[in-house]
């Protein structure tokens, strides 16, 4: 399966910055196992620490795109099943004092 996720994940990671700052998150890479428009079984989710949701539940292949966060604070919500493994998604994220988002096709 080389380089691809494991399954049955319910991972979720906090990215903090300092006070005062935004974090800007770069998906490089973005494949996510897909079933439809709902992602029932793999899917990330990206919410703010002010409770909004800046990546609902996406799956499937996405171009290149960009999140900007509204507090100093993401927290990140990766599931996945234990059936098929994708590549995953690849992200950088960075300390910023604006920052100016390119959010993901539809």
């Amino acid at each position: 399966s080389g380089n691809y996720y494991d399954n049955a994940l319910n991972q979720v990671d906090v990215i903090e910055v300092e006070k005062g700052k935004v974090i800007k998150i770069e998906f490089s890479a973005f494949d996510v196992e897909t079933a439809g428009v709902s992602c029932p079984w793999d899917h990330l989710s990206l919410v703010d620490g002010d409770g909004t949701v800046l990546l609902n539940k996406a799956c499937g292949v996405k171009q290149p795109f960009t999140i900007c966060s509204r507090t100093h604070e993401v927290y990140f919500t990766f599931i996945t099943d234990c059936v098929y493994g994708r590549p995953g998604w690849k992200a950088v994220w960075s300390s910023q004092t604006e920052c100016s988002a390119a959010p993901p096709l539809t």
